[in-house]
């Protein structure tokens, strides 16, 4: 498994726990030189996070070889129209301006209902024709809800697929659609790993403005983790360490410092003894 950064934070405010400031240049640009030292290469954006895409074109070090993937606008009608397709057309290059790139790693739908919409075989047609021509190298879509991204699979034909997962939310893990997704090789890559910080919160977790239901979970978790004396931290690195299907782990940070503290954390953890597809909660 390999690591990937979420840039939400680099255009705006972002996660259940956050009460820091957008970060600024300086920050970010510490944040992408460590990713390049460290040879971390995915980066994830999209055009509706606000500056994010400019700043990482402005603020990313010479040479770099990052993996970047951006996401595309929503359709906000019931059917894709060629009013859609001239502006989303549009709006990919404009990510490419922004990004100072001639060409990405991969183009995901952001929103996955809009695949099935219809008029969407247009819109699927030029995600086609940009890999065709080099523009992008794998196009895909940002999956939220299992029974949606089945009904896509048997869609239409696509290379890479962004999913939440975390000790929390375990949805695709439990509907097995992650091995489907690798019975057909698509690309995995799992989000919100810490539940929108929820789990970098340890035991401060608790006192969050979150869901009951949530909140029970915590609850169980940590009297699991207080008994091995793990904390939530650890416990949300370890959990996607050991999820295999997973090719690549993508986190989101504030500063230099929570990125330096998430980087140690995942290569120093070789074990827990704890399979927290098992725990109860």
């Amino acid at each position: 498994m390999k690591l990937g950064i979420g840039t939400v934070q680099f255009g705006q405010k972002y996660g259940i726990s956050n009460n820091l400031e957008i970060p600024n240049k300086k920050e970010i640009k510490k944040i992408l030189y460590f990713l390049h030292e460290k040879n971390i290469d995915y980066i994830d954006t999209a055009f509706l996070y606000g500056l994010s895409e400019r700043k990482i074109g402005e603020l990313s070090p010479p040479q770099n070889k990052f993996k970047i993937i951006t996401k595309t606008i929503k359709v906000s009608g019931k059917e894709v129209t060629k009013s859609d397709l001239v502006n989303f057309k549009h709006k990919i290059q404009e990510s490419l301006e922004s990004l100072k790139r001639k060409s990405i790693y991969a183009l995901l739908i952001h929103r996955e209902n809009d695949i099935l919409k219809p008029g969407f075989e247009e819109l699927y047609n030029h995600l086609l024709e940009l890999k065709m021509n080099g523009t992008v190298k794998k196009i895909g879509f940002s999956s939220y809800e299992p029974e949606i991204a089945e009904k896509i699979l048997k869609e239409i034909n696509l290379d890479i697929v962004q999913v939440p997962l975390n000790i929390l939310n375990q949805s695709f893990l439990q509907k097995n659609i992650l091995k489907v997704f690798r019975k057909k090789k698509i690309e995995i890559h799992a989000r919100s790993i810490f539940d929108q910080g929820i789990l970098a919160e340890n035991d401060n977790a608790l006192n969050l403005d979150i869901e009951e239901e949530k909140k029970k979970k915590i609850e169980n978790l940590l009297i699991v983790l207080n008994k091995k004396k793990y904390s939530l931290f650890e416990a949300a690195i370890w959990f996607i360490k050991q999820t295999k299907e997973i090719d690549v782990a993508i986190f989101g940070v504030h500063n230099l410092d929570q990125l330096q503290m998430i980087h140690k954390s995942y290569f120093k953890l070789d074990s827990l003894d704890l399979n927290f597809r098992n725990i109860n909660l």
